[in-house]
């Protein structure tokens, strides 16, 4: 219960940096007070709160009985290339722009791989209902 407070707590964080980062990317106001270089950073910022999410659902989706361990495992991978991604761009750029394609291409497979599992099979409903039926026996 309580991963799954700090998972959503994470997400709306994620969520409110994510709606304010086009806004800020595109106002001229804000290259004038952050400067050119700052403005990406407050881009990066907002995925390191998603890679962090990325992590806390991989690790719920994996202890879960309902999906494939395969499915948390992509999405922790996903959530710690963000995370590395986005640190290594903070705090050594250089590095960053020369594996940023690479360092991307887990995060690509992770999400995918969950948004096609979720479209196409779902949650394992024979597991799901068995939860459900013990659940209302206790």
């Amino acid at each position: 219960m309580f991963s799954n407070l700090v998972s959503l707590a994470l997400e709306a964080a994620s969520k409110v940096f994510l709606l304010l980062v086009l806004p800020t990317l595109e106002s001229a106001q804000y290259q004038q007070v952050f400067g050119p270089q700052q403005v990406p950073m407050l881009a990066n910022l907002a995925l390191l709160f998603f890679g962090g999410t990325c992590l806390v659902n991989g690790c719920l989706i994996f202890k879960s009985d309902y999906f494939p361990k395969v499915l948390g495992v992509l999405m922790q991978a996903a959530g710690g290339c963000y995370l590395v991604a986005c640190w290594g761009a903070l705090f050594a750029p250089a590095l960053a722009s020369s594996t940023l394609p690479a360092a991307l291409l887990p995060c690509l497979v992770g999400a995918l791989s969950w948004c096609l599992w979720m479209l196409v099979k779902g949650v394992d409903s024979t597991k799901w209902w068995a939860h459900v039926r013990m659940d209302q026996q206790v």
